[in-house]
Parts: C-alpha cells; sequence; structure tokens
C-alpha cells in the first residue's frame, strides 16, 4: 500500500474528495433552481431539527512560536525553543507551551509520547501543534529493531505437530528470534498483552471467535507493512508470506520472514507505545493539531476508548490535515473514554477535518460523548481488519451519547468487519449525516 504523507500530498488527497462531492452532488452547485440552490446550499450547515450547526473557528494571534528540529546539530531540549536554537523532542515544547504560543515541527521522524501539560483558554488563545509548512513530520508509536540483535530460534518446536511437519512445507522452515532487554517500553509493553477489551459486559465469549481477542497488542511492521501474528508457535510453519509469534511474557519474539529471507532484508519496527498525543490530565480544551502523521500504536481493544490522539475528555479540540494510521486499535478518542468515568465538564466540541485515518484495527473516531462535534472532510479507509466485530465496539466512526454533532462529507471505503458510522445506543439526540461517500463496507 502506498503510504500518503505530508501537508502537500494530504491536501491534494482532500482535494480529490472534493472534487468526487462535486461530481457526486452537482444540483448543490447551480443547476436547479434558486430556491432549490439556496436550500442545497446550506442544507449541511443544519442539524436534524433544521436549526444551524454551532460552528467555531480557531481565531488566534500566535504571540510565540517554538521550533522543534531532531535533525538539526544543535537541536537540544535545553535550548531556547528558537529557529536558531531549536529543540530536539516535541515534547520539550509540550512541557511549556502556554495559551496562544504554538509549536512548529520541522520535517522528520519523532519517536515520542507528546503529552501536552497545558490547554488553550479559548478560541482566539489556543495552543497549536503543527508542522512546518512543505515538510513531513512522522510520529510514531514504535522502534527499529537491529538486524544484528536476531539469531537463530532455538528451545522451541515450530514444525513438529500432528497437522505441521516438515514435510508440509516446501522448504526448510526459518525462525528468527529477538529478546526485548526491556528498555524500549518506557513502563508499557504491548507484547506482554492482550487485544481484549477492559470491560467485557457484552462480549459473549461462547459465541465470538475468541482469537482476535487473545492476540497480543504488539505489531511488527516489514519496510512500513504489518506482519501477520499467530497464537501458537506451529502455525509459522505455514506462513510463507511471514509470522510472528510472542512468547508467554512478552519479552521475546519469533519471526518467520517472507520466503524465508533474513533480518537483514529489513527495516523492522515493534510498536512499543499505546499512545502518540495525549494530556497528561483530563479535561484540557483549545489544542490544535496540524499537519501531522501518526503512526504504529500497540493499543488494546475499547472499551476503554485509548487512541493513537486522545483529548483525554477535553474539549475544543482541532484535528486538521493529519494522517493517523497503523493502529492496532484506535485511531482517534474524544470522548469520556468509557461509561464508568465522570463526564468532565464541557465535553466535546472538537472539529475533526481534512484528515486521512486508515488502517486501524478497530476503529478509526471513536466518542463518548459526542456533543456538538463536527466531522467533515475526511477519509476512513481499512479500518476494522481485527475482525472483532462482536465485541460491538467497531466502527470507521463510533459514537455513544453523540448530540448535536455533524458529519459530512467523508468518504468511508474498505471498512471490513465493522460498519461505516455507528451512533451506539445511549440518547444520541439531533444529529445530522449527511453528503457522505460509502463503498466497500462489510459489517
Amino acid at each position: 500500500m502506498k503510504i500518503i504523507t505530508g501537508i502537500t500530498s494530504r491536501r491534494w488527497k482532500c482535494k480529490q474528495i472534493v472534487l468526487l462531492l462535486l461530481f457526486i452532488f452537482p444540483e448543490s452547485y447551480g443547476q436547479s433552481s434558486g430556491v432549490r440552490n439556496h436550500y442545497i446550499k446550506n442544507s449541511d450547515e443544519t442539524l436534524a431539527d433544521g436549526k444551524p450547526f454551532h460552528f467555531w473557528s480557531e481565531k488566534t494571534s500566535y504571540r510565540r512560536t517554538y521550533y522543534v528540529d531532531k535533525n538539526n546539530p544543535v537541536a537540544n531540549d535545553t535550548n531556547s525553543g528558537s529557529a536558531s536554537h531549536p529543540f530536539r523532542t516535541i515534547s520539550a515544547a509540550a512541557k511549556i507551551l502556554k495559551p496562544g504560543e504554538r509549536v512548529l515541527i520541522r520535517g522528520g521522524i519523532y519517536r515520542e509520547v507528546i503529552r501536552p501539560a497545558q490547554g488553550g483558554e479559548g478560541p482566539d488563545k489556543m495552543i497549536s501543534y503543527e508542522a512546518f509548512p512543505g515538510e513531513d513530520v512522522i510520529i510514531k508509536g514504535s522502534v527499529e529493531l537491529n538486524p544484528e540483535h536476531f539469531s537463530v530460534s532455538k528451545h522451541w518446536i515450530f514444525t513438529k505437530h500432528e497437522a505441521y511437519t516438515e514435510e508440509s512445507v516446501n522448504q526448510p522452515v526459518i525462525i528468527w528470534e529477538y529478546s526485548f532487554d526491556g528498555t524500549e517500553f518506557d513502563g508499557y509493553n504491548p507484547f506482554g498483552m492482550l487485544n481484549i477489551l477492559h470491560d467485557r459486559e457484552y462480549l459473549q465469549y461462547q459465541k465470538v471467535r475468541m482469537d482476535p481477542h487473545f492476540r497480543r497488542r504488539g505489531m511488527l511492521f516489514l519496510n512500513g507493512k504489518p506482519l501477520e501474528q499467530v497464537l501458537k508457535p506451529v502455525e509459522l510453519a505455514e506462513k510463507e508470506q511471514g509470522a510472528f509469534w510472542v512468547e508467554h511474557n512478552g519479552m521475546r519474539i519469533h519471526v518467520r520472514f517472507p520466503l524465508n529471507s533474513s533480518p537483514s532484508d529489513y527495516t523492522i519496527e515493534a510498536t512499543v507505545r499505546e499512545q502518540l498525543f495525549v494530556p497528561q490530565k483530563y479535561g484540557l480544551g483549545y489544542i490544535r493539531i496540524s499537519g501531522i502523521t501518526f503512526s504504529q500504536c500497540g493499543n488494546g481493544f475499547p472499551v476503554p476508548q485509548r487512541g493513537i490522539i486522545s483529548s483525554s475528555r477535553g474539549n475544543h479540540w482541532i484535528i486538521e490535515d493529519c494522517t493517523i494510521e497503523w493502529a492496532n486499535s484506535l485511531g482517534i478518542d474524544l470522548g469520556n473514554e468509557m461509561w464508568y468515568t465522570p463526564f468532565e465538564p464541557g465535553l466535546g466540541y472538537h472539529i475533526v477535518r481534512r484528515n486521512i485515518i486508515r488502517n486501524c484495527g478497530i476503529g478509526g473516531l471513536q466518542a463518548l460523548g459526542a456533543n456538538s462535534l463536527l466531522v467533515e472532510d475526511n477519509l476512513f479507509e481499512n479500518i476494522g481488519w481485527q475482525n472483532a466485530e462482536q465485541a460491538w465496539e467497531s466502527g470507521a466512526i463510533k459514537f455513544h451519547k453523540a448530540v448535536n454533532t455533524l458529519i459530512r462529507r467523508n468518504i468511508f471505503r474498505n471498512i471490513v468487519y465493522a460498519p461505516g458510522i455507528w451512533l451506539d445506543y445511549l440518547s444520541n439526540k439531533n444529529c445530522r449525516i449527511t453528503r457522505n461517500v460509502f463503498t466497500g463496507i462489510s459489517s
């Protein structure tokens, strides 16, 4: 799959979406009577009751700009954060940004978790995290594994089984092992944790295929493409295109590389983080994220909802022109995480627009308490591949308690084992879903 990154490519993709919508709805752009024109032109700005959606927008004139540039030879987190003396990590800026300030991030791959210490104070005093214009900023929840640290696997049987014998494969099976030393994880080891959701009230064990739930949260990537995970070592024998298996304690993995190739043939990445952008405390508001790619996280199945990007029960966030991809579970969560938590004051009022949200195992965008959300002009694709639909938490978009929310002009394609949009129970009121395109939905 071709990975599209960068502000330019994202905007180009969004222009394609707009052009497609123009083609599908030409009557809204001057091909009907004046009265009908006026109605259609404004129809996607109203809610189900016919009243206008309450729009808001950023109005901040940023009084200070910090810079992050990991590739600058003088970059250091003890610097002032100026253009000539930038920070090395985004986290350094996140610790000090105040309302009315922003950080511009130069191009590169950053492997860190950003934990904003503060939120903004209003549309005119937001805090903004932005990719430097024209440059690709990629934040990953993975680390690279050194191919030289792999060795041929020992002490395990990979083919001696009644269904898996040496004769069952076309050529000798070569399995490699890699041992983590623990320093990669910073308190969270997805290879030692199961996918299974924390609140299992609705999971019917006797009726549901449990394999997806019992796999580990950790993901392995070869040259940017995910490798299949198996539950038993003997299953590696039949996986000529490659697979991996995790030992019980999550500290050693065994890998069959495609067509019995070797570790040195690949850039190997392993997910080591649950989330990538999540505030230190609940309820922060008026944060903007623009033009950044977030990729490769080993999060667990919801609930709780814990996305690659999480507002941590915040309000008035803007997420725009970003790419969110390769979540083991969930791309973005913008609500109250689960139903056993007290609702934060002012929860909701988020804007999610012109993003590419793709390759997420369970869901693209979720929120419990989706109050006055605007979700527009996004592309949702290749979501739901974990095949855990009967846990009842899958969907490109899945909201609970959605009130006065507008979902318009989005494209949903190649959504498997999940619906395109699911407004679940718990008092959905006065929401509008309009001018969206759905294709390849297999729920």
